[in-house]
């Protein structure tokens, strides 16, 4: 008989349209098939689709109203009253989720992105080995600095079990100054079978306009600007290239 092994994945959005949630998800939707798998998801953000879908797999999931974010923009304040209480009330949020992993025997502890370091803080509470999955650069690509700054942060990748980065690039930024002995992997982002639309001819020549899509969040960090420059670019050299920007701003 196999041994049950009890995971909790941290979310930091509760949202399906979101690219790092719905990697996540597609990733869980592979794990609940699996007998000796148990998933459990815990959100800080107020409940939404994301959550919904992870329910109707059999999820179970649990709200976690805690002052979750790692990261913050140089203007920001992070020193208000507002963010000042919610700091200490997560504290006891906290609590209670670590006697919940407890009874529940939870195995592992999973955080899906950098911006969230309260899955880090609850596998040091309950004493378990806790997985990182780095999906971004900070400044360089979204313009957040790190609460406590690198040094901080490095502290708690270096504390952790293991670390999956989703580019080669991630990796070189952020392998550097990790402990040898600290479990290391690049894995890109898989797609969903749902998501696959074959198409075997593309008509790809100079009589037809080339159609290329972005999709993702509308923000600086995602580079659909230099997309714009260059086919602007191209177009005035001779190309006939459709370009369409799907996203949220």
């Amino acid at each position: 008989m196999n041994k049950q092994i009890k995971i909790l994945f941290c979310l930091h959005y509760s949202n399906l349209n979101n690219g790092a949630v719905r990697s996540l998800i597609d990733i869980i939707e592979s794990i609940v098939k699996r007998d000796e798998i148990t998933v459990y998801v815990a959100y800080p953000a107020p409940k939404d689709t994301a959550i919904d879908y992870l329910e109707n797999l059999g999820v179970k999931t649990i709200y976690l109203p805690f002052l979750y974010k790692l990261n913050y923009t140089e203007n920001s304040e992070r020193k208000n009253f507002k963010y000042i209480v919610k700091k200490f009330l997560s504290w006891f949020v906290l609590f209670k989720l670590r006697s919940m992993v407890k009874k529940e025997k939870i195995n592992i502890i999973y955080s899906n992105t950098i911006v969230i370091d309260y899955g880090f803080i609850l596998s040091k509470m309950a004493n378990l080995p806790h997985i990182w999955h780095i999906r971004e650069f900070g400044k360089e690509d979204h313009g957040f600095l790190l609460r406590g700054g690198e040094k901080a942060l490095y502290y708690k990748l270096n504390n952790s079990k293991g670390i999956i980065y989703i580019s080669k690039a991630i990796e070189k930024k952020y392998s550097p100054h990790i402990r040898d002995e600290i479990f290391q992997e690049v894995i890109y982002d898989d797609i969903s079978k749902a998501f696959i639309n074959k198409k075997s001819n593309f008509n790809i020549n100079l009589d037809n306009s080339l159609k290329a899509t972005i999709i993702g969040a509308i923000q600086e960090g995602k580079g659909q600007l230099v997309a714009v420059k260059a086919v602007e670019k191209a177009n005035k050299l001779g190309a006939k290239i459709e370009l369409h920007i799907c996203g949220k701003k």
